[in-house]
């Protein structure tokens, strides 16, 4: 054989892994030749559980690739805070309980990883207008909630002079002396305080008098 021809056929000859190699080609003597091992990336699975409702879903990738993550995710009263690794396989260079809010993820990762989306509770406001009442020594109501808050009523307010009527403001089609707010609601609220003002009478007694009379009084506070 030729040196060309030697040097075609050594170009479509595949060389097993780990194989002893004695010549390439029968009855030419080969002083050098370089042997270069050819490599298939390995393909992983990357598992994406939301917890939003939406189902969980999966990608593939290499160690030569970047991993793309979803970053504009939502759930009601919740602010997406990242990805967590909550799995991974038994030859893996991903770290449990590492968090990753930036997308991608760089290249160089390799072994199957499960990546749970992490949710904060969105904090919301109570506001509250008395309009002269107050609540009494030790009781309180609430600033603020989370959809995690459990449910509570609100405690209502005294007035000197006047009865509590109820409360009007979010979700309240008329004034309600009962108010609760149940675990998972969301939003910021206002609650104002309603009041009636008492009637009063004014009873005049003689007190034995024989003359002289006053009719009775009604007024409000």
């Amino acid at each position: 054989n030729t040196e060309d021809e030697f040097t075609k056929i050594a170009a479509q000859t595949r060389i097993p892994d780990k194989a002893y190699v004695i010549n390439l080609v029968d009855g030419e003597t080969v002083k050098e030749v370089t042997l270069t091992a050819q490599w298939a990336e390995n393909e992983y699975t990357v598992t994406f559980v939301y917890g939003n409702g939406t189902e969980n879903s999966t990608a593939t990738f290499g160690i030569t690739k970047s991993i793309a993550l979803e970053t504009s995710i939502t759930r009601t009263g919740y602010t997406f805070a990242g990805w967590k690794v909550t799995a991974v396989a038994a030859e893996t260079n991903w770290k449990l309980n590492d968090v990753y809010t930036t997308s991608p993820i760089e290249a160089g990762k390799y072994g199957n990883v499960e990546l749970t989306a992490q949710w904060t509770a969105i904090e919301y406001t109570i506001t509250y207008d008395l309009v002269g009442g107050a609540l009494e020594t030790g009781v309180t109501n609430p600033a603020t909630y989370t959809i995690e808050t459990a449910t509570f009523t609100l405690n209502n307010p005294t007035k000197t002079g006047y009865t509590f009527a109820g409360w009007t403001g979010t979700g309240l089609q008329a004034a309600s002396k009962t108010v609760t707010i149940t675990k998972g609601s969301v939003g910021d609220k206002e609650f104002t305080a309603t009041w009636t003002a008492n009637t009063y009478y004014v009873i005049f007694n003689g007190n034995n008098a024989t003359s002289g009379s006053m009719n009775n009084q009604e007024f409000k506070y």
